[in-house]
């Protein structure tokens, strides 16, 4: 394993960052893209707000994901992930869902939708990535 792994897999907060760096760039500049027709204030205010929430509620759900499969550990390994990718996406809509309308984004579920598609899927990978590491270090 590179040292670069080796450092990814043994820190959440690392692990935790890094995805909220992505997902700062990928959903701040989806944001932008589609509010560009209401002009570029609204499109910059949506890019922002939607990637800056998008760093924190990404590191804070690949966080909690990890916390849910500690906490549900004594169920199944598989519901155990179904239960935390499923608390963990559903946080993560609800809040983005507030805020945007909070902010008064005019396209919020266009906004917000490939996000949570992409997400739900994240938060299912990150948490069976999570569960193999677990398996890993336990060996």
């Amino acid at each position: 394993m590179s040292l670069l792994l080796a450092r990814l897999a043994s820190s959440k907060i690392r692990r935790s960052a890094l995805t909220g760096v992505v997902g700062f760039v990928a959903y701040g500049g989806w944001a932008y893209y589609v509010n560009l027709g209401h002009g570029d204030d609204v499109a910059l205010r949506a890019g922002l707000v939607q990637g800056s929430y998008s760093l924190a509620l990404t590191m804070g759900s690949s966080y909690l994901i990890e916390q849910l499969l500690t906490l549900f550990a004594a169920a199944h390994a598989r519901t155990a992930l179904l239960l935390a990718s499923a608390t963990s996406a559903a946080i993560a809509f609800a809040v983005a869902y507030g805020i945007h309308w909070l902010i008064g984004t005019p396209m919020i579920l266009t906004t917000i939708l490939p996000g949570f598609v992409i997400g739900s899927v994240y938060a299912f990978i990150y948490g069976l990535s999570v569960q193999k590491l677990q398996m890993l270090s336990s060996q």
